[in-house]
């Protein structure tokens, strides 16, 4: 992900708990309308963090990034095993061909 697509989410994730905000704040309205005093929950109450925390779980995937991981590393070293080694040695030195050529 480039720096814009990050930035773009995290605004999107910050317009998200905003409006789970605002509709947690009108449901306790609703609830205390009743009653003269209004309690409000913490900004940081565990509701609010468990929520951040499935949201960003959700979006990122975090719960699955190690298990792709692991999986990518088993194909890779398959693949390398596969793999001729002059066919390897070949694609390192075109690297290092490009790393030369590539401006500093």
């Amino acid at each position: 992900m480039g720096n814009a697509a990050i930035i773009q989410e995290l605004s999107d994730l910050r317009t998200q708990v905003e409006e789970l905000k605002q509709a947690r704040n009108s449901d306790q309205k609703h609830s205390n309308s009743d009653s003269e005093e209004t309690t409000e929950k913490e900004p940081g109450s565990q509701l609010e963090i468990d929520s951040i925390k499935q949201l960003l779980s959700e979006k990122l995937g975090a719960g699955n990034v190690e298990a792709q991981l692991q999986e990518f590393i088993a194909t890779l070293e398959e693949e390398i095993k596969d793999t001729k080694p002059m066919t390897i040695l070949g694609i390192f030195a075109l690297g290092v061909l490009a790393g030369r050529l590539l401006p500093k």
